[in-house]
């Protein structure tokens, strides 16, 4: 239609045709065609807003779009796309825009903006803005503060200017929070043009502007302010530096720090404790060389921190102004204090804090006594077992409760084990060490370095599996008799060492663990917002390991932690030197252990042999697990143990040993049916005193490819039945699985597994054939278990016969249908199988000549016959053929009537089993 016709339409008509089209890149395309259009209709807001409302979906649900990042333009109720977002003229986002901010009202409106102009594709320039803030206020879909804090916010300078200029608006709304707003965002051009306002107070609200900009690290607007007289950098308390060190701006607060009126007024250190909690180096070096700040204030607040996250360098800083004996009178003055927060220690019982003395004075870690509590919490453990740090003079461990004539040495991880220069000189008693920040290291390190030497596909997570000395246990229960000697009977609940579940076989029975940690309640500490549990017993050394381990490991590894992860880290941690003290308690009849060892024996080859003393872990001692330890030392008193020379607890420096560690990735289960066409393959491998019966499997040929393409440490074959060597397999195949063990790949995809499938094939040509290889879960492998009893098979056999039968004989006998067998273990698989009488039934039978005969007594005689028949699973078929010296009941000689019947080939032509699925 042309455009003169278009505009002598009745406006009416014209509006309505407009309404029909989309509200999409279309209309910038009609309004770049025709002025006169676009000033007439496209331009009008009202307009817009009908054309809007027209296409409007009423049912949409805006609050729950509020977050939809990618169609941001939906609150509009109508479904603009981003792409088109850019090509509307700016009367229709207006209208957008003005619909949006009525129907969500004040309680979204911060959250809309705030989403809107954060992402790409819907943000606007000053001068659009200006427009949408103008037409807005036509629309009274905004209130002056709003638009006001709107504009402050994201910087338009324009739209600010326009609302005091033109709507004159004051800029003190809000007790001044347009000033604030931009100094927090750092828009020193609006910053100062409101300033410049004479309505503005720059100290409003006890000068938060320049508290906000310090901590936006704003350096010129901080500059800006201070400046202005009225502002004080040192109000609130120097919150200024506070803020500026807490987020680590050194420039500002370098600036801060000119400043006359913040001189000497941080002596209570405040802003130096923000900067060492947070381990921002240079804003300690700038806080050190002032002279606003004492290091040693607050009681050593600072070294505190720093040593308490690791933060090595700050430590190095506030040692060289010799603030140790301060940080050492707070760490020391209380003891549970420091360690445990308020909200924890309510719900201690009241002796908790002399049991905490006490721990500490007998030399243990601080991972330790909160463990020895019964408070269990994840980040408090991963917290205190924090990196050690050590000067020339000697420093104590972080915030350890040991005094600072202990010296501690750092640890340095390696990956094959500790080395004697990270050994601490005098070992936790109750841990060994092992939760220290040197063992936790050294698993650690080795773990990543055994993790990257053989990468794995497809791992999305991990879990863990830790082992440690079970003689903890003895000591976990030594501890809590001084504890009860010390202190009395009151503090019982601190001494019990729990037991560990024993393995279940019944899944649906819960543990006795899970269930009394089902029925402790579950705590907030405000402190951090983290749970937190208390109980009546000893948090054991294995459990706050884990947890260590798993926090790092997650770390390092970029793992997730996940208790039904397909990836298990097992680590194992010994101590040689302590490895007999519990040898005392076998001559304590009261407590009834009966420590037994036994040498080990190994597999070599197909013989077994026992160890040597020179091999590793040759001795196998049974009877003392940790159960049976901590059942043991329950009749133990605290006299007992001084009688036997166990108490004192003596020190050991050494830490533990990484005995075992190893990456172990669940198993896959590999599907198919496999052909064998050769009849010198068994169907696994087969030997005999160290000798090969047969050279070649199918389970080898098969695993050798496969193994290699999963990079596994092994593997499991079973499949439904087997075939002797000289039997060969036909048909669809015989279904099988592969169980592999511990792979690397996990995320094998139906391609690579057809090309796996193709590669055996052509490396067998003529031997084996696979089909339908697929990956299939543990529990899908069921039916192929289930079918050994219930599957049937159909064979055909070649049989020669001593002498010749008629063909009525050979029909007669074809007719039989479920054929009942009693089959007594061949003799040629007496050594593997017991001897019993088995009832087998053959379902199907038919014999047919398979030499052209000859002629006696006027009949033709064949004794060649081709045997076709279907048996129930676990029938064994060469011996239906010739008795078996009578041991198979009846047998085919017996109803040919013939002396004998000899098997000259037999082939199995269908596993009656629809698994696994065909794959298409």
């Amino acid at each position: 239609m042309h455009p003169k016709t278009i505009y002598s339409l009745p406006r009416e008509l014209l509006a309505s045709i407009i309404y029909r089209i989309p509200v999409d890149s279309t209309l910038r395309s009609i309004s770049q065609c025709s002025k006169q259009l676009f000033y007439s209709f496209l331009s009008d807001v009202k307009f817009a807003t009908a054309h809007i409302h027209h296409h409007l979906q009423l049912n949409d649900n805006l609050n729950s779009k509020l977050h939809d990042r990618e169609n941001i333009a939906r609150h509009s109720g109508y479904r603009i796309a981003r792409i088109h977002w850019s090509a509307l003229p700016l009367v229709y986002k207006t209208a957008i825009l003005g619909h949006v901010f009525r129907r969500l009202g004040s309680k979204h409106f911060r959250e809309f903006l705030t989403e809107f102009e954060c992402v790409d594709g819907f943000r606007m320039d000053s001068q659009s803005a200006l427009i949408v803030v103008d037409r807005l206020w036509e629309q009274r879909a905004l209130q002056k503060s709003r638009a006001m804090v709107w504009a402050c916010r994201f910087g338009h300078l324009d739209a600010v200017k326009f609302l005091i200029d033109v709507v004159n608006l004051d800029p003190s709304i809000q007790d001044d929070k347009p000033f604030r707003i931009a100094c927090e965002h750092g828009h020193e051009n609006i910053v100062r043009l409101l300033a410049q306002d004479k309505r503005t107070r720059p100290n409003a609200n006890d000068n938060d502007a320049i508290v906000c900009a310090a901590r936006g690290g704003h350096l010129s607007t901080v500059d800006f302010l201070l400046k202005i007289p009225a502002v004080n950098p040192a109000a609130r308390d120097n919150a200024p530096m506070w803020e500026a060190s807490r987020n680590g701006f050194a420039d500002v607060l370098k600036l801060l720090m000119t400043d006359a009126r913040v001189d000497a007024a941080d002596r209570d250190g405040d802003a130096l404790v923000q900067a060492a909690k947070y381990g921002h180096v240079g804003v300690v070096e700038v806080l050190l060389k002032g002279d606003c700040v004492d290091p040693s204030s607050q009681e050593g607040k600072a070294l505190y921190w720093a040593q308490a996250r690791g933060w090595a360098d700050i430590v190095a800083l506030l040692q060289q102004q010799d603030v140790r004996d301060h940080a050492y009178s707070f760490y020391t003055s209380m003891v549970l204090t420091q360690l445990l927060s308020p909200t924890i220690l309510q719900h201690l019982p009241s002796a908790a804090q002399a049991v905490a003395s006490k721990l500490n004075e007998i030399g243990c870690c601080r991972v330790c006594i909160v463990r020895l509590l019964g408070v269990r919490k994840q980040r408090l453990f991963v917290a205190l077992c924090s990196p050690v740090t050590t000067d020339a003079t000697g420093i104590a461990d972080t915030v350890s409760t040991a005094p600072p004539s202990a010296s501690v040495t750092a640890a340095t991880a390696t990956p094959d084990a500790a080395p004697a220069s990270s050994i601490s000189s005098s070992a936790c008693p109750a841990c060994l060490n092992l939760l220290s920040h040197a063992s936790v290291s050294a698993a650690v390190a080795r773990a990543h370095a055994l993790f990257s030497q053989k990468p794995s596909r497809g791992l999305s997570s991990f879990l863990v599996s830790v082992r440690v000395p079970v003689q903890l246990a003895l000591r976990a229960h030594a501890i809590g008799r001084i504890v009860e000697k010390v202190i009395g009977p009151d503090v019982t609940p601190f001494a019990n060492v729990a037991l560990r579940d024993p393995k279940r076989f019944d899944l649906n029975d819960p543990p006795k663990s899970e269930s009394a940690s089902a029925a402790t309640a579950i705590l907030n500490d405000p402190l951090d917002n983290q749970p937190f549990s208390i109980h009546g017993h000893q948090i054991e050394v294995k459990e706050v390991l884990k947890h260590l381990l798993i926090h790092h490991l997650e770390q390092t590894l970029n793992l997730p932690f996940e208790s039904s992860s397909a990836l298990q880290l097992e680590i194992g941690f010994d101590h040689p030197e302590t490895d007999t003290e519990y040898d005392f308690m076998g001559a304590i009849k009261k407590c009834g252990l009966n420590v037994r060892k036994k040498r080990k024996r190994v597999r070599e080859g197909s013989l077994w042999r026992k160890m040597r003393d020179d091999e590793h872990g040759h001795i196998r001692i049974e009877g003392a697990t940790w159960n049976h330890i901590v059942h043991a030392a329950e009749n133990l008193s605290y006299e007992d143990y001084e009688e036997h020379g166990y108490l004192p607890l003596k020190a050991f420096p050494s830490l533990c040993a990484i005995g075992e560690l190893k990456f172990l990735h669940f198993s896959l289960w590999l599907a198919g049916r496999y052909n064998k066409y050769n009849r010198t393959i068994s169907n696994s491998r087969m030997e005999f005193k160290g000798e090969r019966l047969a050279q070649e499997s199918v389970e080898e040929l098969l695993a050798l490819h496969v193994d290699k393409f999963f990079g596994a440490d092994g593997h499991k074959f079973s499949s439904a039945g087997r075939e002797d060597v000289d039997v060969l397999m036909l048909g669809s195949g015989r279904p099988f699985y592969l169980e592999i063990v511990n792979p690397r790949v996990l995320d094998a995809t139906p391609l690579e597994l057809k090309q796996v499938q193709d590669l055996v094939n052509s490396e067998n040509d003529g031997k084996i054939k696979v089909s339908d290889l697929q990956l299939v879960g543990k529990h899908d492998t069921k039916p192929l278990k289930d079918s050994a009893a219930t599957k049937r098979k159909s064979y055909s056999t070649l049989v020669r016969l001593s002498s010749g039968v008629t063909m009525d004989q050979l029909n007669a006998i074809s007719k039989l249908k479920d054929l009942e067998l009693k089959q007594q273990t061949p003799i040629r698989v007496q050594n593997s199988r017991s001897d019993m009488v088995r009832e087998k039934i053959i379902h199907e039978l038919n014999v047919v000549p398979e030499d052209e005969g000859v002629f006696e007594d006027q009949e033709r005689k064949f004794s060649l016959v081709r045997v076709n028949l279907t048996t129930s699973a676990g029938t064994y078929v060469k011996e239906f053929m010739h008795s078996d010296g009578g041991r198979t009941v009846p047998s085919l000689k017996e109803l040919l009537a013939v002396e004998s019947a000899s098997v000259e080939t037999l082939d199995v032509l269908h596993v009656f089993l629809d698994w696994p699925p065909p794959v298409i």
